[in-house]
């Protein structure tokens, strides 16, 4: 599989496309949206975005899936762009213009995850990677650095996810949808489920690495 570009960040246009308008909605299982998230939220509405919620809907693909379905409503017609933004990631003030001034089908920022190695020790990476094993294991994969320019992507995670409406038509309903082993002992999450889904497609993916999102847990310790 060849290996993805990378744009350096002076190269990368900075004007959102004209007549530009994003849908956003925000997943939510139990309501409980950080309140950064929520300044984030009002500040985006006050330019132009329309914002709504996805509360109480498991498992998480068939969230993802009415979210999308809400956007291509007849009334919501007018609307160029449609964006994930996960209830506990904190994406930065410019996340929305960014991503709209890559003119691309599908665009991410990039969000920091927990993950295990070999010998089950927890370490922390991006959620937006660069090459896939033949396994479709995470370890060792390669992943995309905070601030490293403009990179396409193979597989990213949802958490602060911008699709055209274009993408939206040409990948069709299911967009999203969890995949699992024959034996059900592993499975792809229903993100980079979608992301094969849509380079199938001829979709390209593309990540601004300076869209750089917090992201909070609770872990037990």
């Amino acid at each position: 599989m060849p290996k993805p570009q990378v744009m350096p960040m002076s190269q990368v246009p900075r004007v959102a496309p004209p007549e530009s308008k994003v849908f956003i909605i925000v997943t939510s299982l139990n309501a409980h949206i950080h309140a950064e998230l929520v300044g984030r939220l009002i500040t985006w509405a006050r330019r132009g975005a329309f914002i709504s919620c996805i509360l109480g809907v498991s498992p998480v693909d068939h969230a993802r899936n009415e979210a999308v379905r809400t956007f291509i409503k007849p009334e919501f017609g007018n609307y160029t762009h449609f964006m994930f933004v996960d209830d506990d990631t904190i994406p930065p003030p410019d996340a929305v213009s960014k991503l709209l001034a890559l003119n691309a089908d599908i665009a991410t920022g990039v969000t920091p995850i927990m993950r295990k190695d070999g010998e089950n020790k927890i370490y922390t990476t991006t959620n937006c990677f660069t090459s896939i094993e033949n396994d479709g294991e995470f370890i060792n994969m390669e992943t995309v650095e905070e601030n490293s320019g403009i990179h396409e992507v193979l597989r990213c995670g949802a958490s602060c996810l911008m699709l055209s409406r274009k993408a939206i038509e040409t990948i069709g309903d299911p967009w999203f949808k969890i995949t699992w082993t024959p034996d059900f002992k592993s499975y792809v999450g229903e993100d980079l489920s979608f992301c094969d889904l849509a380079r199938s497609k001829g979709l390209k993916i593309v990540c601004d690495s300076s869209v750089s999102c917090a992201h909070f847990k609770h872990i037990m310790l």
